[in-house]
């Protein structure tokens, strides 16, 4: 009678960690879900370097994205294309680059070795990136692109 008790507490214990787990992850996974649709759309931001000024365009669409910086004078500089992956890593949530292909236009894009991963935050129409915290990169310091919804 004894063992029966103990083996119907486990069971019973078992459950309410699964049903806890189970919630959990769904309630993971709707986060995960409604960052997703916050990220889409077209972003826009200013940003300077070294005095000169730039404008980023940033597109994203489902699992894929577009990027294009433009000078102060309104031309194309580079442009990028590929895929991003949204994860929650602890408190953060990051948006990770990858497939990866870039040049001066779009009829120029290459292949570029590298993969990108941003710990970023959505607000009221902005999104915030924090980049080149995953690695050290060449000439490259971590930064921090405010980005507006259009």
């Amino acid at each position: 009678m004894k063992n029966k008790l103990i083996q119907f507490i486990m069971i019973k214990t078992t459950l309410k960690l699964l049903q806890i787990l189970l919630l959990g992850a769904a309630l993971c996974s709707s986060a995960l879900a409604a960052d997703s649709d916050a990220v889409q759309g077209k972003w826009k931001a200013d940003k300077e370097f070294d005095g000169q000024k730039a404008t980023f365009n940033l597109e994203i669409k489902a699992d894929t994205f577009n990027f294009e910086m433009k000078g102060s004078d309104g031309a194309t500089r580079f442009v990028l294309k590929g895929k991003i992956k949204l994860e929650k890593q602890g408190a953060f949530k990051t948006m990770t680059l990858h497939d990866i292909k870039g040049g001066e236009s779009e009829a120029d894009l290459n292949s570029i070795e590298d993969v990108r991963s941003f710990v970023f935050v959505t607000g009221w129409k902005s999104l915030t990136m924090a980049g080149n915290f995953d690695r050290e990169r060449d000439n490259e310091e971590p930064n921090l692109t405010v980005y507006r919804k259009e």
